[in-house]
């Protein structure tokens, strides 16, 4: 992460089932304007190509509040029999220069 990022908010609910590893994460940046016009000009992390909100099959409730700006790349971590089961979600805003993390493991 940048030396100029804030975590304007972070939560982790794995483990909070006794030895459960289910979860979810959820980690909100700002950024600054440098740095998101720089990682918006890289290859996105897991497609390669930044999509158009909003992604189909993520849970709902994990999706952030964005402006109509914002593009995202995802990546599924489990099995074809249950899409979507566990995943990660990375969200850049441009008009906010907010980032979002979601990583969720049910």
């Amino acid at each position: 992460m940048p030396s100029t990022a804030v975590v304007l908010r972070a939560t982790d609910t794995h483990g909070t089932v006794e030895l459960s590893s289910e979860g979810e994460l959820e980690i909100d940046i700002q950024a600054s304007d440098a740095d998101v016009k720089k990682w918006l000009g890289a290859n996105a992390p897991w497609g390669s190509v930044w999509k158009i909100l909003p992604p189909s099959g993520v849970p709902d409730h994990l999706l952030p509040a964005t402006s109509s700006d914002a593009v995202f790349d995802a990546q599924e971590l489990c099995c074809s029999t249950l899409r979507w089961h566990n995943g990660e979600l990375l969200v850049i805003d441009p008009t906010t220069n907010q980032v979002f993390i979601r990583k969720w493991d049910y």
